[in-house]
């Protein structure tokens, strides 16, 4: 906390020697400041944007081929015996319950 003091002190002796900026100056310094950083966040959200719209559009084909696989591969018998087999277990249960039900 001194130091800050401090440094504020010596900035005070150093600046209340020169005499104020001329208001255009400073009024055009601020105005060439904004107006490259405004065309920087221009550019940088068109790029951001074009770069989301590519990735989307691979993302919205590679689920349209997601699903087109799923589908083939759902159309071969077979090919998943765990499914089979927990169909094969679902009828057992309900044929359990069914009995304990009529007994």
């Amino acid at each position: 906390l001194e130091q800050i003091e401090m440094l504020h002190q010596k900035e005070q002796k150093v600046f209340d020697q020169l005499p104020p900026l001329d208001p255009t100056v400073t009024c055009d310094a601020i105005h060439q400041y904004l107006s490259t950083t405004s065309q920087f966040l221009n550019s940088y959200i068109a790029d951001a944007n074009a770069s989301l719209e590519g990735t989307s559009h691979k993302l919205s084909v590679l689920e349209k081929q997601m699903s087109l696989l799923e589908s083939k591969l759902e159309s071969i018998p077979g090919l998943f015996p765990e499914d089979e087999e927990q169909s094969v277990n679902a009828t057992d249960q309900d044929n359990v319950i069914d009995n304990v039900a009529e007994g």
